[in-house]
């Protein structure tokens, strides 16, 4: 009995150390992951303060301009809507490449025994 109260309390101590490494290991590579996904969102936030404050000094160009001519502006919305169209398009690519249709389970390939448990819980 003895022994075996040192075996097992042995085998406690190098299971709790593995667990313990275990979760450091865990809480490791989730502090890791945190760290890149905040740099990630840090440098996309950075470009889109970029982007904005150049589309900003931009706008000042565009007041400023002189009135275009009727002929360019319908020419340019004809560009604008095929653009749009373009994007429509890609996003509807994008959204087909994972939607999944889901189909009801035939009850056919369930075993009886699912069947009449379900049953029982229906009447029950």
């Amino acid at each position: 009995p003895g022994a075996q109260a040192g075996i097992d309390a042995q085998a406690l101590q190098e299971t709790a150390e593995r667990a313990k490494r275990g979760a450091q290991q865990l809480f490791g590579n989730l502090n890791g992951w945190f760290r890149e996904a905040q740099s990630a969102v840090a440098e996309k936030l950075a470009e889109v303060s970029q982007a904005t404050e150049e589309g900003t000094g931009n706008l000042g160009a565009r007041i400023r301009r002189q009135p275009e001519r009727p002929a360019q502006k319908s020419r340019e919305k004809g560009e604008v809507a095929a653009e749009r169209a373009s994007r429509r398009d890609l996003a509807m690519k994008d959204a087909a490449q994972y939607f999944v249709e889901y189909k009801g389970l035939d009850p056919a390939l369930l075993p009886q025994e699912a069947l009449d448990l379900t049953r029982a819980k229906g009447a029950a």
